[in-house]
């Protein structure tokens, strides 16, 4: 087995021979979790590595920002340009249409929305098509 040195500040070596510590067991293992760390690092990547991890923490990356923007943008359209005067009516009761999986048809498409799950989209959807039918209920009613 190679040898390689390691290091310590006098402080910290003391501490370990004082206690009694086997310092090639502990550097092994600390060594071999660290080649493990870094090469799961370079092979999934740091962008979804940080992705991930944000989405753990409840944070945004900014991936969903944007997908909320483009749900937003379908919502609006899909209320303006497809939905029937049920599913916009369904927008006005929280209750039956966000605690549920809320079906709709966009452009041809059937999508079931689970409105609970905390998807960007979906979110974004849920608040364009609500935004499009407040301003539409004015010139309907």
């Amino acid at each position: 087995m190679p040898k390689v040195n390691v290091y310590l500040p006098g402080g910290l070596a003391a501490a370990v021979r004082e206690a009694g510590i086997a310092v090639s067991p502990v550097c092994q293992r600390a060594l071999e979790k660290e080649v493990r760390r870094l090469k799961v690092k370079t092979s999934i990547g740091e962008d979804k590595l940080r992705a991930a991890a944000a989405r753990l923490k409840g944070e945004s990356d900014g991936r969903d920002d944007e997908k909320r923007q483009e749900g937003y943008e379908v919502g609006q359209r899909w209320a303006l340009e497809e939905a029937s005067p049920e599913d916009l009516e369904a927008l006005d009761d929280p209750d039956s249409s966000r605690a549920h999986m809320w079906p709709v048809e966009v452009e041809g498409e059937e999508l079931r929305l689970d409105l609970m799950a905390g998807d960007p989209w979906a979110d974004g959807f849920y608040e364009g098509a609500c935004h499009a039918w407040g301003k539409l209920r004015e010139r309907v009613d």
